[in-house]
């Protein structure tokens, strides 16, 4: 079982995505609306991260690089409304990091970038 960890202030993001990815047998979905409150909890069993970019208390991109210098080996997948990566071009791409627009596809388009990630 893969465990995904989801960061996003939009409660009802987090809530849709959980439901969908929770109905998928193989996660187990951890999730969180407050970046600093998982990085008071974080540890090294997490698969991946599905950060949203635009947050309040501390950005998404921020939240990445702090969790990078934890565990260089977390995997990432970058929510964002941006319709450009123009505003997110400091996002430094690596093999192990997606970007993904939202609002989504659909939701099956998003566990297809999230099983791309966990192969």
């Amino acid at each position: 079982m893969y465990k995904i960890v989801i960061v996003d202030d939009e409660i009802e993001i987090v809530k849709v995505i959980k439901r969908y990815l929770s109905r998928i047998k193989k996660y187990e979905i951890v999730t969180y609306n407050n970046p600093l409150d998982l990085l008071s909890n974080v540890d090294d069993d997490i698969d991946l991260f599905l950060i949203d970019v635009m947050m309040p208390q501390l950005n998404g991109l921020e939240l990445m690089k702090k969790l990078k210098i934890l565990n260089n080996s977390y995997k990432f997948l970058i929510m964002t409304a941006y319709s450009s990566l123009d505003k997110g071009k400091e996002i430094i791409y690596e093999d192990d990091n997606i970007h993904i627009a939202k609002p989504f596809e659909s939701m099956e388009y998003l566990e297809y970038k999230i099983s791309k990630l966990l192969i």
